[in-house]
């Protein structure tokens, strides 16, 4: 087996059992959007538009995740996260999905380079902290991004 390149713990077909941040590279066409530019005041152009989130996935099956839902005919995602495929159906119409609509929609790739430092994570609690603390350092830095 390969570890992941998103978790040092994490094997690409098996998750480490913690919880993990992980940074989704958006398409620069949101800069158009008015609600994500609102959120981002101090977006300089030219920086990257960003997706900050978290999960008990490995980063790769939850990008994955995001990318499915985003697909109106899928009815779920295949998960290889506990070492076998398994499909999961999304729930729809104000249920709990499994895919936010930016990165779904406008999701070009993973950075790791932005988050992979901080994985794993131990409890849920600190990584919800962490994902909001990481969400505002980038826009700091400068760039765009959205963030739950």
């Amino acid at each position: 087996m390969t570890n992941s390149p998103t978790c040092h713990k994490c094997f690409a077909s098996r998750r480490c059992g913690h919880y993990h941040l992980y940074v989704i590279e958006l398409d620069f066409e949101l800069t158009k959007n008015r609600t994500f530019m609102i959120a981002n005041p101090h977006y300089r152009k030219g920086m990257d538009c960003l997706y900050v989130g978290s999960t008990s996935h490995t980063c790769e099956c939850r990008f994955k995740q995001h990318r499915e839902h985003a697909k109106k005919e899928k009815l779920g995602y295949d998960c290889v996260c506990d070492g076998k495929e398994k499909f999961h159906e999304f729930v729809r119409g104000g249920g709990h999905t499994r895919g936010s609509y930016y990165p779904g929609v406008y999701g070009l790739r993973l950075r790791p380079d932005l988050f992979v430092k901080y994985n794993p994570l131990i409890d849920q609690k600190n990584t919800m902290m962490m994902e909001a603390k990481l969400a505002n350092m980038l826009r700091f830095q400068g760039f765009a991004v959205w963030q739950h």
